[in-house]
């Protein structure tokens, strides 16, 4: 009997045949020194960057991945052994999907960030652009992704809230692994961090063994240093003390020696800390993007041609001492804020291209232990992040700037060449995702009360699109940005709502706050709720999002 887990082509003259007519067929879818600097910056010798790639901005991923756009007839996979597949889930805190293979698809977005490492796995991965949260804060979108459940389930919209302790049992993503015979460990922040008895300690059922959260001497050292919004780290510096993800990385590259010496599948979760602000990073990052360098778009910084006296800088967060010193002599305002906005983004692309290298030294450890060809690979982040556009600096926001996330899943034999798939895709996906591709048996989706229910799914597998890039989907997604409030994502447009009371008919009604139409509008500058051009649109947006999730999924489940 042949494994379950190997790919058969039972005749090769059919399969060439199919490829070459699937091929041709189906194509993609739709500095200087001075004070201020001083703050942020150490003196010293550098260290080598891991994974340079060259200097030149290479065309997207939507483009260059065109010709490998085929559908895939099965995707009972082939691995090197005839056991089942081990899953590393790589994770990052507060990144934008400011990766070359998924630039295209933003005006916001940086194309020319240095991540050489995300880019090679974006080459051999399922790529899904239009990804979007449930939550954009780090502690109700991660309980979302891990449980399979939306913000109206797990009712977690705060960081101080665990779901457990409000009496939700439910089988979280690593759980069901384990529950199936996976050995699941993690390093990092995967779950937001749980304490008990005030001692973080990350979901303890759902891991074999305790999770590895990073050393505390590493936090309290990094934190001591001012609290500025960003610090570059001296290589000095670095040998006094490593920096958090460093310990992080480390840890998890004798976790996966240790894995692969053992017998059973591995379910492997390492979350980095950054690029969360403050951006701490090594020095030698801030070489790839020269200060003068830094654009802002006037799109979404053309408050800063505002009269001085009409520039409000409240939306900087007050707990970074930099920002909160900008305004505090009245002079140069206009400037100094010009600089400090130019700066951060500085430091956050210097932040992203540090933990791009990190990822590169665990993925080239998986490969050197011939393990990379008999294991899923999924690269996610919790939400997106402002910095400083539309005079904002953060999350919790309903717009596409902090609620669009990175994803991309590799999987061996099926995702080889890479493919890009733009239809909208949830958080909420990822968990029946890789439970499809280890091949463990399918969850049910939730009934509307699943409270009391341990295994089942609000989300839908993204395996069906990784096979036929013409498969019927769900075309729109939710996100929350409070427990009342909720904002959909459709192709076009977004609208954001708070429900009504049903009327007479009992249907549902909602209070619309915001609509954006990224036909004509992809920077959302302009906020179309009240111009009556839209009434109708908007009339169809409710009964849209009166059916919700559900409804949405029923466009696709009923039809599969």
């Amino acid at each position: 009997m042949v494994p379950r887990h190997v790919f058969r082509v039972y005749c090769p003259l059919t399969f060439v045949f199919l490829a070459i007519l699937h091929i041709s067929t189906w194509y993609l879818l739709t500095g200087s020194e001075d004070p201020i600097m001083s703050l942020h910056t150490g003196s010293g010798d550098k260290r080598r960057q891991a994974g340079s790639p060259n200097n030149s901005v290479t065309t997207t991923m939507a483009t260059t991945k065109a010709s490998h756009e085929t559908t895939v007839t099965s995707y009972e996979t082939k691995t090197a052994s005839d056991g089942p597949f081990n899953v590393l889930l790589l994770g990052a805190d507060d990144m934008r999907p400011e990766i070359r293979a998924f630039t295209g698809f933003d005006p916001v977005l940086n194309p020319g960030i240095r991540t050489p490492n995300l880019d090679e796995l974006a080459a051999e991965s399922a790529v899904f652009p239009n990804t979007f949260c449930q939550y954009p804060f780090c502690n109700p979108s991660r309980t979302s992704m891990l449980t399979g459940r939306r913000i109206s389930t797990t009712h977690v919209t705060i960081n101080q809230a665990n779901f457990r302790s409000m009496g939700l049992n439910f089988t979280t993503l690593p759980q069901y692994f384990k529950q199936h015979g996976y050995w699941t460990v993690a390093a990092g922040k995967v779950f937001h961090s749980i304490h008990e008895r005030g001692i973080a300690v990350g979901d303890l059922p759902s891991w074999s063994e305790p999770p590895y959260l990073g050393q505390v001497a590493s936090h309290r050292y990094w934190k001591s240093k001012g609290s500025p919004s960003w610090y570059a780290v001296t290589s000095d510096e670095r040998r006094v003390q490593e920096l958090t993800d460093d310990d992080i990385t480390q840890h998890s590259l004798r976790k996966l020696r240790e894995l692969a010496a053992g017998k059973q599948p591995f379910f492997f979760a390492v979350g980095l800390a950054k690029p969360h602000a403050p951006f701490i990073f090594p020095e030698e990052y801030l070489e790839h993007y020269p200060l003068d360098s830094i654009s802002l778009p006037r799109e979404y910084y053309g408050y800063l041609e505002q009269p001085t006296e009409n520039i409000d800088i409240s939306f900087l967060p007050k707990k970074y001492l930099d920002l909160h010193a900008i305004g505090s002599d009245g002079k140069d305002l206009r400037g100094k804020l010009l600089r400090a906005l130019r700066c951060l983004r500085r430091a956050y692309y210097s932040s992203v291209s540090y933990i791009d290298s990190l990822y590169g030294d665990i993925l080239s450890e998986l490969k050197r232990l011939g393990l990379y060809d008999r294991t899923v690979v999924a690269f996610w982040a919790d939400h997106g992040l402002a910095i400083g556009e539309k005079e904002m600096f953060g999350k919790r926001r309903g717009r596409d700037l902090t609620a669009r996330v990175p994803l991309m899943v590799r999987i061996p034999g099926v995702t080889d060449h890479g493919m890009v798939r733009p239809q909208l895709a949830e958080l909420v996906d990822i968990y029946p995702t890789l439970v499809d591709a280890a091949s463990l048996p399918p969850m049910p989706r939730c009934p509307k009360d699943s409270g009391s229910i341990q295994a089942c799914r609000e989300g839908s597998s993204l395996l069906p699109l990784v096979r036929n890039a013409s498969t019927p989907w769900k075309t729109r997604v939710f996100t929350h940005t409070s427990y009342n409030e909720v904002s959909m994502r459709t192709s076009r447009f977004r609208y954001t709502a708070r429900p009504l009371k049903p009327g007479h008919d009992m249907k549902p009604r909602f209070r619309g706050d915001v609509l954006y139409d990224y036909k004509i509008d992809p920077t959302e500058t302009e906020n179309f709720i009240n111009n009556p051009k839209y009434t109708e649109i908007i009339e169809i947006l409710q009964g849209q999002m009166g059916k919700g999730w559900r409804g949405a999924m029923d466009q696709v489940e009923k039809r599969t």
